[in-house]
């Protein structure tokens, strides 16, 4: 399980910083929809998380044929030997 897990990694990196980018905008607004026009700091610490989970998605991206290649080539521990995806 440990080698499947390792071959995971890169993969399960990239789909976690996919899905803060994609949840974030909708947590934001509705954290902005009680405040008005928005405190300046609350602005800031938005803005700042939001360019660094998108930053991060811009450099995991690149990568996401190799870690989906690593996904597909690994053993599956759940599979039985003789099973049509076995490996």
């Amino acid at each position: 399980m440990d080698q499947f897990i390792e071959h995971m990694k890169g993969l399960q990196d990239l789909l976690g910083v996919m899905n803060d980018v994609a949840v974030t905008d909708g947590l934001l607004e509705d954290l902005f929809s009680g405040n008005g026009d928005g405190d300046r700091d609350l602005l800031l610490y938005a803005g700042a998380v939001l360019g660094w989970r998108t930053c991060e998605y811009h450099q995991l991206l690149p990568r996401f044929d190799d870690y989906w290649d690593d996904f597909i080539g690994a053993k599956h521990p759940w599979w039985k030997k003789g099973s049509a995806g076995h490996r």
